[in-house]
């Protein structure tokens, strides 16, 4: 009997290193796993913290940016008191580039000189000192072929005649085809150029825009999104 309990205890033993072994091999996946999630966890807060300080910079360079531009508009206007807008001749409209970096568009470089002479000395003042340090080193001046005043203006030709032809022509006409389609008349101051934005755009629809507005050659056309529930003029 005594032999059969030594076997029994040996027995208990060995299972009971076994257990033993396997909870430790486990405790010591369980800390190898929590290691790994607390590093995972550490780089998630370092990227989100990274992501997060980006944005900041981003947003206090546009904030600059959208400054710099303000005070350029302004600085450009032939009459600060006129209601229509009107600019220096060799000015070419400004925007935002995707550096977030202030593009101002000349079409002689002498105006470069001038903004970086004249404005920039004149700013004044929390948000003029944004700007200001915008200006100090982030303009970047492209020399373009036309400036606002001509692109707005042909714009506006544009549109006025869009209003004239649109009850001239009636359906079945490709003047019609066409005019029924366009869906935007716009000013793209980074391209310098104008938009027109054509539903079902197609080389005839092109060719009957030159034949009907003239053939502009700072015109670029673009894919428009038909209108819903447009009102359409009676030819009649």
């Amino acid at each position: 009997m005594c032999m059969k309990k030594i076997k029994v205890s040996a027995i208990l033993l060995a299972v009971g290193m076994i257990v033993c072994g396997l909870a430790a091999h486990v405790n010591a996946e369980k800390m190898e796993e929590g290691s790994q999630l607390e590093a995972m966890y550490e780089e998630m807060q370092a990227e989100v913290q990274a992501e997060m300080e980006e944005f900041e910079q981003k947003a206090e360079a546009q904030q600059g940016a959208n400054a710099a531009y303000t005070e350029i508009e302004e600085a450009m206007r032939v009459n600060p008191d006129a209601k229509e807008n009107v600019y220096a001749e060799e000015y070419g409209g400004a925007y935002i580039n995707e550096n977030n970096k202030l593009a101002v568009c000349v079409t002689a470089e002498d105006l470069a000189q001038d903004i970086d002479a004249n404005v920039v000395s004149e700013l004044s003042g929390e948000a003029a000192q944004q700007a200001q340090d915008v200006m100090a080193g982030n303009i970047e001046y492209k020399v373009v072929a036309h400036s606002y005043n001509e692109l707005a203006a042909i714009q506006d030709e544009i549109t006025d005649n869009y209003e004239k032809f649109y009850p001239a022509y009636r359906e079945g006409t490709p003047e019609y085809e066409l005019l029924t389609t366009i869906t935007g008349i716009g000013l793209d101051e980074e391209r310098n150029v104008v938009t027109v934005e054509i539903d079902g755009l197609s080389e005839q629809k092109i060719t009957t825009f030159a034949s009907l507005f003239g053939d502009y050659g700072c015109v670029e056309f673009e894919e428009g999104v038909a209108v819903q529930n447009a009102i359409e003029y009676d030819p009649e």
